[in-house]
């Protein structure tokens, strides 16, 4: 009788699976086809689907060379260093969650983009209090326990403050959550169990912040 030989998953920078599931990849730029690190057993670390991080960036454009990028609840830094691949000229990945810390750490090594990011381990809430820089993009994606509306416009209000004239945030939530603001102008867009909205100022507010 032959022994079957053990087989052991790879989980190294070439592996395409990590803990069971598809380790997410950077689609396009100077990273393209890399894939991120995950860490284990935080299940508030869920990075966005590759198919949904896909539309996002097609709604966006090609326009990031040069920009700056705020990405809070960064997690595995899928967001974030994906921007980075694509030519911004800074990303700061803000997150809270050591482990996770430790994987945007290993993944802007692995995908050669330390130079462009910044790491910052913080409170999303004490980071946009305190930091006096403003973002032509923002990614917010908070934990899907945020699902409350009470919770997720605060967030959005303080993010506003630190965006730039005719910049845009991008929020990740569950598809199943309301959130509107008659102030801003708002594009929803569902993925399966996400919601993801591209949020902006209304042409007169972004008026009133460059006077």
């Amino acid at each position: 009788m032959v022994k079957k030989r053990a087989y052991r998953r790879r989980t190294g920078a070439g592996s395409t699976e990590q803990h069971g599931r598809p380790r997410p990849r950077i689609i396009t730029g100077t990273a393209r086809g890399r894939r991120l690190f995950v860490p284990r057993g935080n299940p508030e670390t869920r990075p966005i689907l590759d198919r949904i991080k896909t539309a996002v960036f097609n709604i966006l454009g090609p326009g990031f060379p040069y920009i700056s990028v705020l990405d809070l609840f960064a997690g595995a830094g899928s967001l974030g260093l994906e921007a980075a691949s694509r030519g911004a000229a800074l990303v700061v990945m803000v997150e809270t969650d050591p482990s996770a810390v430790q994987a945007l750490r290993r993944n802007a090594s692995e995908t050669r983009l330390e130079d462009a990011v910044e790491i910052v381990r913080r409170d999303a809430f004490s980071f946009l209090a305190s930091d006096a820089r403003t973002y032509d993009l923002v990614f917010l994606d908070p934990p899907f326990s945020w699902s409350q509306a009470d919770r997720i416009r605060p967030l959005v209000s303080a993010a506003l403050q630190r965006l730039a004239v005719g910049g845009c945030i991008v929020l990740r939530i569950p598809a199943v959550a309301a959130f509107s603001d008659d102030g801003l102008v708002m594009d929803r867009r569902r993925y399966g169990a996400s919601a993801v909205l591209f949020i902006s100022r209304k042409p007169q507010e972004n008026a009133r912040v460059e006077t």
